[in-house]
């Protein structure tokens, strides 16, 4: 007998070329060196360094714009209830715990004594600066030169403070926060240049002021001393 044997008929020439091209492919193709992987990691790194603080820093704007959006509201409530009480600031309250001399802030929240701007302000919360973290309730301190005071005997109403954000660790808070009105209050205790009149930089390094005119600026910090009320771009005393 004879043995036949069948051979496979050639493949077409596009194959074989088809073949040889993935070949050489599969070949040339390797995985990242780990220079390559460290230069990555730098670059990430970099950008990382470089956006990060812009990232915080619009965070904190956004923050800033929302504290100054509290203190509006809280110095138009004041000034509705100035107007409704013959024109005049009202005073310091006395707290249920039998503290005194609560500040109008804290009263106006229900912490303790009248709720003085409860008619005009509903929202208790906007008491609370949204970047303050502490564990205190009341953000914002009264300028108490106002105290009893009418409106109409401020001489700068566009430039005098009456509500501003409030340093943290200050003796005289109690269910709320004032502002020292100069060096020599408290026994000493507003002489602060650190921290004038005991105002709280916590807005990009500023503070922000709403004034007895109603409006709500941001101020610079170490644009305003505690020393020299006449050179300052804002007052406190109310006679000035």
């Amino acid at each position: 007998s004879i043995l036949v044997l069948a051979w496979p008929e050639p493949q077409s020439a596009e194959w074989g070329e088809t073949l040889r091209r993935t070949v050489r492919m599969g070949k040339s193709r390797r995985g990242f060196t780990l220079i390559e992987l460290l230069v990555v990691i730098a670059i990430i790194a970099i950008l990382a360094a470089i956006l990060f603080p812009v990232f915080a820093k619009a965070r904190e704007k956004a923050r800033q714009s929302s504290c100054a959006s509290n203190l509006k509201q809280i110095a138009l409530g004041m000034l509705m209830y100035v107007g409704d009480n013959d024109e005049m600031f009202p005073p310091p309250q006395n707290c249920d715990s039998g503290l005194t001399g609560c500040f109008v802030q804290g009263c106006a929240t229900g912490g303790g004594g009248p709720d003085l701007l409860g008619p005009y302000i509903k929202n208790h919360q906007i008491f609370e600066c949204p970047t303050c973290n502490d564990d205190r309730v009341y953000s914002y301190g009264w300028n108490r030169a106002l105290d009893v005071d009418k409106l109409g005997n401020v001489n700068q109403v566009a430039k005098c403070v009456m509500w501003a954000d409030h340093r943290t660790n200050v003796t005289y808070r109690w269910c709320g926060g004032w502002l020292a009105v100069n060096e020599t209050c408290c026994s000493g205790q507003g002489n602060d240049p650190v921290f004038p009149h005991w105002m709280n930089p916590v807005h990009n390094e500023g503070y922000n002021i709403a004034f007895c005119d109603g409006h709500v600026k941001w101020n610079k910090y170490g644009s305003i001393s505690v020393y020299d009320n006449n050179n300052n771009p804002v007052v406190f005393e109310n006679t000035l």
